[in-house]
């Protein structure tokens, strides 16, 4: 086998770009219409929770109201400050110890109630927040494992 082979192998193992951890965080998320200006107006909004993140995305269950490039703006109950959404039923019901500022992302793919996002231009914040999070929790589950196999 060549080293060129070797590389695709390698490369095909590990599909990730980044490191992915189970984290159940409930989030808000908005739907935007997007003018010919590039300005942004408020278009509906939908619960969610993740079931993974890494600092290139997340997977989440939604209302299944979500399709493949749809741009969305999900948020913490730290983050929210729309009038309508602090009266919301759901809001009460979020709690979270994960605070981040509003985070953008594409919608790559969606099955039933679940879908995968992609980060668009996540601040320098949210990825700190983010991977001190993923990488603790990824450090706890391989402890975990060790553990177990002895």
């Amino acid at each position: 086998m060549n080293a060129l082979q070797e590389t695709t192998e390698s490369v095909m193992t590990n599909r990730r770009n980044f490191i992915r951890a189970k984290i159940a965080v409930k989030m808000c998320g908005f739907f935007f219409e997007e003018g010919d200006a590039g300005e942004r107006a408020y278009n509906g909004c939908f619960m969610s929770k993740t079931i993974d993140m890494s600092e290139g995305g997340m997977q989440i269950i939604h209302n299944g109201s979500l399709k493949p490039g749809m741009v969305v703006e999900l948020r913490t109950k730290n983050a929210i400050g729309f009038p309508k959404c602090l009266k919301c039923d759901q809001y009460y019901n979020m709690r979270s110890k994960i605070e981040l500022a509003p985070l953008t992302a594409r919608v790559v793919w969606t099955q039933g109630s679940r879908c995968g996002l992609e980060f668009v231009k996540l601040s320098n914040l949210n990825r700190n927040v983010i991977a001190k999070i993923v990488w603790k929790k990824h450090i706890e589950e391989i402890k975990s494992s060790k553990e177990t196999k002895q």
